[in-house]
C-alpha cells in the first residue's frame, strides 16, 4: 500500500499554485504512524506546473532518462494549470473548447485531476515505485 498525496493548484483563498497550502503535512501524519510509503504530487510536478510546462511522452521514461526531471520539461504536455478543463470554475464541461484542452490541462475543476493528463501522472510516479522496488 502507498499513500498517494494529490495537489490542488487552485487556492480560494490563497494564490494559485502556493507550494505551502495543503494537506500533505497532515497526511504524513498518517503515513508515519501506519508506516506506508509516500508519493507527492506536488513534489514531482509543482515545478513543472509553475514554470507553465506542456507534457510530451511518459514521465517514465523522462525519469528513465534524466535524474533531475526538470531538465526534461521543455516542451512536455500536461501540466498546464493556467485553467481547468470544465468551465470556470470547473464545474461544467466547455464543450466547444473540450478538444483544445483534452490532454493538455492537468485538471479536471479546481480540485481533481483530469484523466489522461492529471491521473495518468499520478499512475505513472505510482508505477515508478513499483519498478523501483523490483529493480532495487
Amino acid at each position: 500500500m502507498v499513500l498517494i498525496h494529490s495537489y490542488a493548484w487552485f487556492r480560494l483563498f490563497e494564490p494559485n499554485g502556493t507550494y505551502w497550502v495543503n494537506c500533505e503535512r497532515e497526511f504524513h501524519e498518517f503515513a508515519t504512524f501506519y508506516g506506508l510509503p509516500e508519493i507527492s504530487v506536488k513534489a514531482a510536478a509543482w515545478d513543472l506546473m509553475r514554470t507553465g510546462v506542456e507534457r510530451r511522452g511518459s514521465v517514465l521514461s523522462a525519469f528513465a532518462e534524466h535524474s533531475n526531471p526538470i531538465q526534461i520539461s521543455t516542451g512536455v504536455r500536461g501540466f498546464d494549470v493556467s485553467e481547468t478543463r470544465g468551465s470556470p470554475p470547473g464545474f461544467l464541461m466547455q464543450w466547444d473548447r473540450d478538444g483544445e484542452l483534452k490532454g493538455k490541462v492537468f485538471y479536471w475543476d479546481i480540485i481533481h485531476p483530469d484523466g489522461q493528463t492529471g491521473h495518468k501522472f499520478m499512475g505513472e510516479i505510482s508505477a515508478q515505485v513499483g519498478q523501483h522496488c523490483f529493480i532495487v
